[in-house]
């Protein structure tokens, strides 16, 4: 059985996974991809310890990063170089869409590194 796969935000970290374990992917699509350069500290600290001006993201960073499982998660039991996806790595067809003003993924190292490869 094959499949294409979808992954938004840190949903694509699911994705990469099924990328790297599963023959079961055909193709995937990474919108606004977190599994992309991990190892920088712009997701981290854009997801759990910038101030935002907008209300939205004030409010998401707040019902999301900062709920205690999903704190306590990201602090203690992620690792964060396990879940990056290296770009030389993708053998299958995959979709990469990037916002240019993302609170979370740093888009310009992103483009910069999948256009690298």
């Amino acid at each position: 059985s094959e499949a294409h796969f979808i992954g938004h935000s840190f949903g694509t970290i699911v994705v990469s996974w099924m990328l790297q374990n599963s023959q079961v992917v055909t193709s995937a699509s990474l919108l606004d991809p977190v599994c992309f350069l991990l190892v920088k500290h712009d997701i981290l600290t854009n997801a759990l310890y910038a101030e935002h001006d907008d209300p939205l993201q004030v409010t998401v960073t707040y019902f999301v990063f900062r709920e205690l499982y999903v704190a306590h998660t990201l602090a203690r039991n992620f690792f964060w170089q396990q879940n990056d996806l290296a770009p030389e790595t993708l053998d299958r067809p995959s979709l990469v869409l990037l916002s240019g003003r993302d609170a979370i993924v740093p888009a310009h190292s992103v483009r910069r590194l999948l256009q690298a490869e």
